[in-house]
């Protein structure tokens, strides 16, 4: 479940195709316990990061999770 919302995020947001392990992204939700409404806030939290690295930024990056 916790990857198909990881899935469903990323249509929303721009990153590269295969910059993103979504496994590696719901293993580690999973082990924390995260509901949906915190693996969507996970993702929320990832653009801001990344806006914040690069105001001009255009992708999402794994290190910004």
């Amino acid at each position: 479940a916790a990857e198909q919302i990881f899935r469903i995020q990323l249509k929303k947001i721009a990153h590269p195709s295969n910059g993103i392990d979504v496994r590696k992204l719901a293993e580690g939700a999973c082990e924390k316990g995260l509901s949906g409404a915190e693996i969507v806030g996970v993702c929320r939290e990832a653009a801001v990061r990344a806006m914040e690295e690069d105001m001009n930024a255009r992708m999402v990056m794994m290190h910004h999770s």
